[in-house]
């Protein structure tokens, strides 16, 4: 059986403070070591952004579950439990109808202990060229937190929208790009913090 320790969208500010919750989720499972696996995860991605003034040109939102874990991991835990997350998406996002509002552009990228956050205006009524210039702040900003087109598909996607090679994609492009950057720098930090890679 697989054990996952889903905190969802209420994660701790302080990483301290999550961990010792894990902890204490993790000390109180019986049989520990019958478990096939064992995660802990949650989601501290904004529900909403709004005000959408506090993105633009960016804003930076902490990855609480992240760092919690990060935390966790480093206090040597009885078993070392895999690290599950949301990606770029809240765990409390509501469904709604696409047809009824207008939606900012925007662009998620996941970064070391946060995600980048960049907003641009109604696409709907400003068009999606928009997204080239959301695309070049992200790779121009200073200091740079951009990680180059062969990072990741999703990264050459944002080169190659901002230098007009790629074009500003449709409804489901931008939460793909995000989610395949998001899914790489994961993998590569978990190898990293496990010891099976170095590479950043």
């Amino acid at each position: 059986m697989d054990v996952v320790l889903d905190s969802a969208a209420d994660v701790a500010d302080s990483p301290t403070l999550q961990a010792s919750f894990w902890q204490a989720w993790i000390a109180g499972l019986p049989h520990m070591d019958r478990w096939r696996s064992l995660t802990v995860a949650g989601g501290s991605f904004p529900a909403s952004l709004n005000p959408s003034a506090g993105y633009r040109p960016h804003g930076d939102v902490h990855r609480r579950e992240w760092r919690g874990y990060t935390r966790l991991a480093a206090s040597a835990p009885p078993r070392q439990p895999w690290f599950g997350d949301y990606g770029c998406a809240s765990p409390q996002t509501e469904m709604m109808d696409p047809r009824l509002f207008d939606p900012n552009a925007k662009i998620k990228y996941t970064i070391d202990d946060q995600w980048r956050i960049i907003v641009g205006t109604q696409v709907k009524r400003n068009g999606r060229d928009q997204y080239r210039d959301l695309c070049r702040h992200l790779i121009s900003d200073r200091p740079v937190v951009f990680m180059g087109r062969t990072y990741s598909a999703g990264d050459e996607y944002i080169e190659d929208c901002a230098n007009n090679v790629a074009s500003t994609g449709g409804s489901s492009t931008w939460p793909t790009v995000a989610t395949n950057h998001h899914l790489t720098k994961v993998v590569r930090d978990l190898a990293n913090l496990s010891g099976a890679s170095t590479v950043p």
